[in-house]
């Protein structure tokens, strides 16, 4: 009870019904006053506590604000139970609130957000999400929304792309019209359900939507067949069904996505390369480009084979990367790569394999276009063959070769490579201390640096062929005609015959090598001096025009430097830009003037005008050059009192420049500037640049001690033409000395 006695509400209560009930016996009445005073406190307290818990957002969510081109707002990973507070009708375009702890979809967003991150929170109450007409992206993954609780949002027309990876668990299938008012989506992420039927989920045709990512990846995926159901309302182009656990493809499943260009059916292990031959035959014709089956067979287990029928409608596509890395390949049979891989074919990846040696190796050359054989990376193809001496891969258009293609071969005597495409040698051949004759013949090199002569072997009796190559007899080649002069000449097949293409365009045979060193010396000599001629040249130009620059734009430099970094970086407040002017004057001097100036302070200050000077008012702590920009930037009219001492002064010329970039830049060209000729000799010291403000009038002489006192130029005149001057700086552009 004591509690209650001490709530002030409760005493007012007490009193009231004190009166009401006063013709009750003393006991009675006060057993009842009591008693209804304690229901009226609880029902307060309940009252209270309802408020406090309809708390709706909260402002110490310590938000991250970017904008680039939008503005866009990062709250993931807060520990957030209710949303920030945002004003409803901000310009925010984007909000990431993924990894907190929301149970529904926050109602107090921006109207007109076109971003939304809530994956990974713990979302059941999506129905706020028909708020948000403007929506275009749109992530839900790993939340609790139930299929038949998302139904309910009946049109979002704008939305492009939806995630809803990591939902729907308690569901083997989508629900009818499950995305019926989605009518725009162009990318859809959803979990791929065991009984799912995609089309299930679209009332119509849904043309727009293009990407249809289901894979087990970053998600859940339980597919085991594909019928020809399943993609009849899409025009796909990319579709992803990796780690779906699929099984079978039927054949027609993919008839209709004439325009799919990307599928990814990789690490279905239980789908075989029967799924290549199904999906092969409905790709016919199609504008696939690029196809992924890694993986479709399981780690362990016997060798698989890739036969004819698998590919047999293949070459019926335009296909350009093919990938069936992991499959436990160990034979291509004979026909598969000439017949039936598109001569489109650029990109083909047979890595983590078994490939065994057969004709297939030597049909690799029907690829007309193929660019890339990721096959061998680790010497796989050719196996540990201890017994074999011979390889030739001449006549096989070969554009490159893996660095470890040979690793696993160490008794090649001979190695011919002769009549390809190669235009480097990246292959290292150290290991091979049987090799006699490596035959580069008749490729496409021009150019060999000194890491390449690193991966050959050293012994005496290995012998090299370069034979019409294009050799290039430049600089960067130097090295290498020194390897080749150092060396016995006789390692060198039919070097007399071997020849290099100078930059002329003549043809220089390497039999006369040590003449073509000694051209090759000679030009690189000169183009180093050349080349630190020329490069210290333009150093030195480009040092002195950027040095002109800044120093003839020096003052505008400073200016917009300490302007800057005060809009930036404002450290406390008087460094903030402000509407109106925190003093009416600031006075620019020398030191020696310092008298005149207090005086001028106090006769200013009298008349009721805030006065700022230096050594009183400047901000300490700060930056002496930033305490002259902050002057002045917030001073409504800048005084200079000009003197021989003011011109000499460091401080005070810079205070009268920056004054004058103020004037130009930051007021719109309306003058602000007033010189007081505190000594009329001074003019003639004044450089150039200051004489438009004598001509344009801005300016006032101070009276000589002996003028007379009824002249213009008196004390009483001079200070009254200077009260009027600072009293309005817009309409007093020109003060007009009358003397």
């Amino acid at each position: 009870m004591s509690h209650f006695l001490r709530n002030p509400s409760c005493l007012l209560v007490q009193t009231t019904k004190r009166r009401r009930y006063e013709t009750l016996s003393t006991r009675t009445k006060s057993q009842f006053q009591w008693m209804n005073m304690e229901i009226i406190c609880i029902i307060l307290l309940m009252i209270t506590s309802y408020v406090h818990a309809e708390v709706t957002c909260t402002n110490d969510a310590n938000c991250l604000y970017s904008y680039a081109t939008t503005l866009s707002v990062d709250c993931s990973s807060r520990d957030l139970k209710i949303p920030p507070c945002f004003n409803k009708t901000s310009d925010i375009v984007a909000i990431n609130l993924r990894n907190n702890k929301f149970n529904h979809v926050p109602d107090n967003m921006p109207r007109n957000i076109e971003f939304l991150d809530l994956s990974h929170n713990n979302i059941s109450d999506n129905t706020s999400l028909q708020k948000y007409k403007r929506l275009r992206h749109l992530n839900l993954d790993s939340n609790n929304i139930k299929a038949d609780s998302f139904q309910n949002v009946t049109r979002m027309s704008n939305l492009q792309f939806l995630s809803l990876k990591g939902n729907f668990i308690d569901f083997d299938g989508y629900p009818n019209n499950l995305l019926a008012g989605f009518v725009s989506l162009y990318h859809l992420r959803i979990d791929g359900l065991p009984q799912g039927n995609f089309a299930d989920m679209f009332p119509n045709k849904a043309y727009s939507l293009k990407i249809l990512d289901v894979s087990g990846f970053d998600g859940s995926c339980s597919i085991s067949r594909l019928n020809g159901s399943m993609f009849d309302k899409f025009n796909l182009t990319h579709l992803n069904l990796s780690h779906c656990n699929l099984m079978h493809i039927e054949k027609g499943s993919l008839a209709s996505q004439r325009h799919l260009q990307f599928l990814d059916a990789s690490y279905n292990e239980r789908l075989g390369f029967r799924g290549f031959q199904s999906i092969a035959h409905d790709l016919m014709n199609s504008t696939i480009k690029v196809l992924k089956l890694k993986k479709v067979h399981c780690t362990f287990g016997l060798g698989t084979i890739l036969l004819l029928n698998h590919t047999a409608y293949l070459n019926k596509t335009l296909l350009e990367e093919l990938y069936l890395d992991s499959n436990r390949l160990e034979i291509i049979e004979t026909g598969v790569i000439t017949y039936h891989l598109p001569k489109s074919l650029r990109f083909l990846s047979l890595g983590d394999n078994k490939l065994d040696n057969g004709i297939y190796v030597l049909e690799v050359s029907a690829l007309q276009n193929l660019q890339t054989l990721n096959n061998d990376n680790k010497g796989e193809m050719l196996g540990s063959n201890l017994k074999l001496a011979v390889l030739s891969l001449h006549d096989n258009k070969i554009t490159t070769l893996p660095r470890n293609v040979f690793i696993n071969n160490s008794m090649i005597k001979i190695l011919n490579i002769s009549h390809n495409r190669l235009d480097t040698w990246n292959v290292d051949l150290r290991h091979m201390h049987q090799l006699q004759l490596l035959d580069l013949s008749y490729n496409l090199i021009s150019e060999l640096n000194e890491s390449r002569f690193d991966l050959l072997p050293k012994h005496t009796q290995f012998n090299i062929s370069f034979l019409g190559n294009p050799l290039s007899c430049v600089c960067k080649n130097l090295f290498f005609f020194n390897w080749i002069h150092n060396n016995d000449l006789s390692r060198f097949i039919r070097l007399s015959e071997t020849k290099c293409v100078y930059n002329n365009g003549s043809s220089l045979p390497l039999r006369n090598l040590p003449e073509i060193l000694d051209i090759l010396r000679k030009d690189c000599s000169s183009y180093s001096v050349i080349i630190i001629l020329a490069s210290s040249f333009i150093c030195i130009t480009t040092s002195f025009i950027v040095y002109r620059i800044i120093y003839r734009y020096r003052w505008k430099i400073l200016y917009l430097y300490y302007l800057i970094k005060r809009v930036i970086f404002p450290e406390n407040k008087k460094t903030i830009r402000k509407k109106f002017y925190e003093s009416d004057v600031f006075i620019s001097y020398a030191d020696k003037q310092r008298g005149f100036v207090v005086n001028m302070a106090k006769e200013l200050e009298n008349k009721g005008f805030k006065v700022r000077i230096h050594d009183r008012d400047f901000i300490p702590g700060v930056d002496i050059a930033e305490n002259i920009t902050i002057a002045i930037h917030n001073s409504r009219r800048i005084i200079l009192i000009m003197t021989s001492d003011f011109l000499k002064s460091q401080w005070c010329m810079f205070e009268l420049n920056m004054a004058r970039m103020e004037s130009l830049y930051s007021r719109e060209g309306v003058n602000c500037l007033l010189l007081i000729l505190l000594e009329k000799s001074v003019v003639k010291e004044m450089p150039r640049s200051l004489l438009d403000i004598i001509e344009c009038k801005s300016y006032l002489e101070y009276p000589d001690d002996n003028d007379d006192n009824d002249s213009l130029q008196s004390l009483s005149v001079f200070w009254r033409n200077l009260e009027d001057a600072v009293s309005d700086t817009e309409h007093n552009q020109e003060i007009v000395n009358d003397g």
